[in-house]
């Protein structure tokens, strides 16, 4: 009659994200499913996808991750980001690109967080 929610937490490994793992696995939110990416293990998370920093992102890593998540549930209610920082595997191909320019504030950044177009400017890469 009610299926269990799903939860994408994204840098769900660190002292914040457990924080989230514990209050969606028990509390008010109780009975949500939590699937984790991070670099390191949850361990109070039901299913953990491990990214390895030192190698660039492929397709092959972006199907696999595909894969396990529709294993995991076919939708997820609610997705969280606490990653602490943005760290794209080809960094010295992105920060030769953009850190060289000179840029007028912060916010024209492309590699800004909030900015959008950071994800585009990563693709073309």
């Amino acid at each position: 009659m009610f299926r269990t929610k799903a939860l994408l937490l994204i840098g769900g490994s660190g002292q914040f994200g457990k924080e989230i793992t514990a209050k969606f696995r028990s509390g008010l939110f109780r009975k949500w499913k939590v699937f984790n990416i991070d670099l390191v293990e949850n361990k109070d998370a039901q299913h953990n996808f491990i990214i390895d920093p030192s190698q660039p992102i492929r397709a092959e890593t972006i199907k696999e991750l595909n894969k396990q998540m529709k294993a995991f549930d076919e939708e997820f209610e609610a997705i969280i980001n606490v990653a602490g920082k943005y760290y794209p595997p080809n960094n010295q191909k992105v920060l030769k690109k953009f850190y060289e320019k000179d840029f007028e504030s912060k916010s024209d950044n492309p590699l800004n967080v909030s900015s959008i177009e950071c994800f585009d400017q990563y693709e073309e890469i």
